[in-house]
């Protein structure tokens, strides 16, 4: 998924995206969406949803990686 992919979400979902990706539970997030915990679950259950809370995630990792990598040459 591709950050064009991630703006056709509505804002709700792209903060919602954002407070799961900073570390905020479920909960935490769906608040900072305004929505329902069962919405939340809802778009996480949904492909593309959760392809790019997945890509996004594996992304972070890989720039920490990178980071980490750099720091010890």
């Amino acid at each position: 998924m591709s950050r064009n992919d991630v703006q056709n979400f509505s804002q709700k979902q792209q903060k919602a995206l954002i407070a799961l990706l900073s570390g905020a539970s479920q909960a935490e997030a769906a608040k900072v969406a305004k929505v329902s915990l069962r919405t939340l679950q809802r778009w996480i259950a949904s492909e593309d949803f959760s392809q790019a809370l997945n890509d996004s995630v594996g992304s972070a990792v890989a720039l920490a990686v990178a980071r980490l990598a750099a720091l010890s040459d």
